[in-house]
This record gives structure tokens, sequence and C-alpha cells, in this order.
């Protein structure tokens, strides 16, 4: 066969022996600190990760005003860094969210104006100024829809359907003055938003009709993250170290034990909870009830340079997208 760039060697080797030895309906994410590729670029904080379709690509997004698109594929040794495919060019400000509408197969970022475009031809779709209400949070609701929700700092939502040129509704999240608007999360259903603010207050929201369905003090400190699920329930982390999930009705469920740091990334994949923390700890709860198992390692500095900034969970490849501060992006598994 001769020597070739696709050959697998070094940790892909080692990934695609982990790999092939578990079963063949093993969805259990186990991560081992295996360094795949470095993907080289942003100069700044990357602020989201978000990967496409059937993950052999993916997007990130950074503080210094790029939204970068890039390939994932077996390359090199675990030492390779790769280049992107394409750089977004038209952002002024940093862009602090990117995701990834499936039905329209098209990719939607924010620095204040949601700039929605194709990201096999790189042409602008739309573009929706939202910069005097202060957009601080982008979100999609439950794919085959082609609706954005943007979190404003008047603790404010607004709709937008990426079919039409301007933006459709607005609803209040918070009942009074309860802080800032700190996380959002759509329940797979599509018909309730989960918000989370800086006083710790949780709030629930019905899409449907804008009613607010309840709210509660969650948190004795703000609310970092939030996940949603199931219709129900949702998984909150806060600068208080705890992570909970509750039922939309503000009754907890349960708390989960292990983490010693504020979470401030947090994804949720087949069944277990993969979070990061600003000591670069990478922690998996092994299941989404009270008896879940916990183990947490912190990356090695070789892995993962400066402090963790974003991350996305890679469920069908069982790997990991770490990006961080200074700018770099680091595949792991």
């Amino acid at each position: 066969m001769g020597k070739s760039t696709r050959q697998l060697k070094g940790t892909w080797l080692s990934y695609w022996e982990q790999f092939t030895a578990k079963e063949e309906l093993d969805d259990v994410f186990q991560f081992t600190q295996l360094k795949l590729q470095s993907f080289v670029g942003h100069t700044a904080a990357v602020r989201a990760l978000c990967t496409m379709g059937n993950e052999n690509s993916f997007v990130s997004s950074s503080k210094d005003k790029m939204v970068k698109l890039w390939s994932l594929r077996n390359q090199g040794d675990g030492t390779h860094k790769s280049q992107c495919r394409f750089t977004y060019p038209y952002h002024r400000k940093a862009v602090f969210a990117a995701t990834f509408l499936e039905a329209p197969r098209l990719v939607a970022t924010c620095d204040g104006v949601v700039h929605v475009w194709d990201p096999f031809t790189g042409a602008v779709v739309r573009q929706y100024d939202l910069t005097r209400g202060s957009p601080s949070l982008l979100v999609k609701l439950p794919a085959p829809s082609p609706m954005l929700i943007a979190a404003m700092a008047d603790a404010t939502v607004r709709f937008i359907d990426t079919r039409q040129h301007s933006v459709q509704h607005e609803f209040k999240v918070a009942a009074g003055p309860l802080g800032l608007v700190r996380c959002i999360a759509v329940s797979p259903d599509g018909n309730t938003l989960g918000v989370g603010l800086s006083s710790g207050v949780l709030s629930m929201v019905d899409i449907r009709t804008g009613l607010l369905l309840g709210g509660w003090r969650a948190h004795e400190g703000e609310v970092l993250q939030m996940k949603s699920c199931s219709n129900n329930t949702f998984i909150t982390t806060s600068v208080d170290h705890s992570i909970t999930m509750w039922k939309e009705d503000g009754s907890r469920i349960c708390s989960f034990r292990g983490a010693n740091e504020p979470v401030h990334c947090l994804q949720i994949s087949n069944g277990q909870i993969v979070s990061a923390t600003t000591a670069n700890r990478i922690g998996i709860h092994s299941s989404l009830d009270q008896h879940a198992g916990y183990y947490s390692t912190r990356l090695r500095s070789d892995v993962c340079k400066g402090v963790i900034s974003a991350m996305e969970v890679l469920p069908l490849n069982k790997q990991l997208l770490v990006g961080s501060d200074n700018g770099s992006i680091t595949l792991l598994a």
C-alpha cells in the first residue's frame, strides 16, 4: 500500500483500536485524553463550537470576530495542525454564538447582528440587526424548525423565522427585575423554553403562547448552564458548584455529586452528562439520575493550551471538541 497521509497511526490508531473494541451498541462516552488533532487560525478566545450533520465538519466562532468552517477527518498521528476550509468574514464584533439549522442546512451566528448563511457556498442568506436590544445568547428550536431564539439584555427573548426578513415576536421571560439572562434551553418537543438568570432564578415559558409557566430560585449564585434532557426536565449548573435536575414545575428531581468547581460548559449525550470547568477538568456523569456514577480528569497542558471556553460532544464518533481562551481548538477522545 505504501506510505499515505490517510494511514492510521499514533493516537488515531489508538482511538480506532479503542473504538472498534467496544460493543456495537455501546453508546457510553469514555474519555481517555487522546489528542487526535488541533485546529489553528483563531487569535482570541473561542466562544462557540457546533458540529454539522454527520460530524464530518464543524463551525467555530471567536472573540476575534471570525467564524470558521473546519473539516473533521482522520489525519496525522495526533500532532497534526489543521487549517480551516472557509472563514466567514462579515462580522464586526466578537461572535458569541454559532448554530447549525438542520432542515434548511444553514449556519446562524451572532455578534449582536444575527447572520444566517450557507456553509457550502459562504453566501449570506439574511441578517437581523438586534444590537439595540444587546443580545447575549442565540439558540435554535429542534429540527425541522427554521426558528431561532435570541435572548436580550432586558430579560426578553426574540423569535426569528429564518425564512422571513424580520423578527417574528418577543416574549418576556421573567416576572420582575431578576437579573440578566445567562442561559436558555429549549425542550426536545419545542414547546417549553427554560431560562437561567444571574439572580439564580429559573423561569419557564410556554413557547406556543408566550405565557410564563413559573419561576423559582434554583441556586444561590447565578445560573451558568442549562440543558433540556426531556420535554419537562432540565439540568442546570451554577457558580455555587451545583449540578441539578429540575421539572418544569420547579420541583427538584436530584442533584449530581462530583463537581468541586463551577461548571461553565455542559453537554448531554446518550444519557450522560459531559461537563467542563475553568480549571480544565472534564467530568462525566454516567446517567441522568441520582445514582449516576462520576469520574473526572484534568486536561494535561500538552493536550489543551489555555483555559476551556467552549465544548462540543460528537456522540457518533465519541469524541470531544474543546476550544480555549487563546483561540486553539482540539479534538479529543
